[in-house]
């Protein structure tokens, strides 16, 4: 906060007023010229400029802090978690019952998605259902704001489509009303958020050979869906041959899932986990691929550099 000039000089007040009023110009600018370059993958201009002008930034997490893993049982939400717990972070699963014993088997607390228990007090908190609803999503971040120091928030924003009429000409709608709508709340409740954007999510097996992965049973339960007898096979060959990482915009999705590229779970993973402790994350959108490799994936790929160049 500003100290009381009233004792000060006129001429020091006129400078002090003149300084303000410079910064508050090159402020504006710059918002003008990032909305005029339409930089989709960027965060709003206007947000950059706030973060310029203040004095202090919100700090990365770090490890010992709890975050909160919201992705109702689903599989990200397993990848992160585990992720989470290797880097030294405190998980805090939101899930159903029935996903709360394997956590419990692993010696995580987690907590029942609707259930009666307060919500515990967490610095962090990532959204990993491939599902997520904007509804839902506002309403963890107010309560969790409410309950404790809420600082960061990472958000999986993931291509959609599963076939049929609908969505099928959204062109990416539903996804951008679902950034903005979290986006929002997330500022509202004085938290950083980060939306990590990926293609068709896909894979995430052990043939990921990741101590991050799925069970096997992951494979076998596309044998139970619409996409064929053999889904569970080429799951597991996509999981062998599709380990390397690009970051960049995710194109495509104007109609159906034309030209949208595929992400691997395990890479989703990272990228969420990873960016809790990076200054650079915060108040950033970046899209994640998964290109042709049969190497490991690199737990040590430097997203603060990727993020960076995008």
């Amino acid at each position: 906060m500003p100290r009381d000039l009233s004792g000060r000089s006129s001429a020091h007040a006129r400078r002090f007023a003149a300084g303000a009023a410079l910064i508050v110009c090159v402020a504006l600018v710059d918002c003008c010229g990032r909305a005029f370059a339409g930089l989709r993958s960027k965060p709003p201009s206007c947000l950059a400029s706030r973060r310029q002008l203040r004095a202090t930034t919100m700090a990365a997490l770090k490890p010992g802090d709890e975050v909160m893993v919201h992705g109702r049982g689903g599989p990200v939400e397993f990848i992160v978690v585990s992720m989470l717990r290797e880097l030294g972070y405190v998980p805090r699963p939101l899930c159903s019952k029935a996903a709360m014993g394997l956590y419990e088997e692993k010696g995580v607390k987690g907590h029942v998605f609707g259930g009666s228990e307060p919500m515990p007090a967490v610095t962090g908190l990532v959204f990993a259902d491939e599902d997520l609803q904007p509804e839902v999503a506002g309403a963890l971040v107010r309560k969790l704001a409410q309950s404790g120091p809420l600082s960061r928030v990472a958000m999986l924003s993931n291509h959609r489509y599963a076939g049929g009429f609908n969505g099928l000409f959204s062109g990416g709608t539903e996804r951008d009303e679902l950034e903005a709508a979290t986006r929002k709340v997330c500022e509202d409740a004085g938290a950083e958020w980060t939306v990590v954007r990926t293609g068709t999510l896909r894979g995430g097996g052990p043939k990921t050979y990741s101590a991050h992965c799925l069970p096997e049973s992951f494979y076998s339960s596309f044998g139970d869906t619409a996409l064929g007898p053999t889904a569970g096979i080429d799951e597991e060959y996509y999981d062998l041959t599709s380990r390397g990482i690009q970051v960049g915009d995710i194109a495509g999705g104007f109609l159906g899932n034309i030209g949208v590229p595929q992400t691997n779970r395990i890479a989703v993973g990272m990228a969420l986990a990873g960016s809790l402790a990076l200054d650079e994350a915060a108040g950033n959108i970046f899209g994640i691929t998964s290109t042709e490799s049969k190497e490991s994936f690199n737990m040590d790929f430097d997203w603060a550099a990727a993020i960076e160049s995008k």
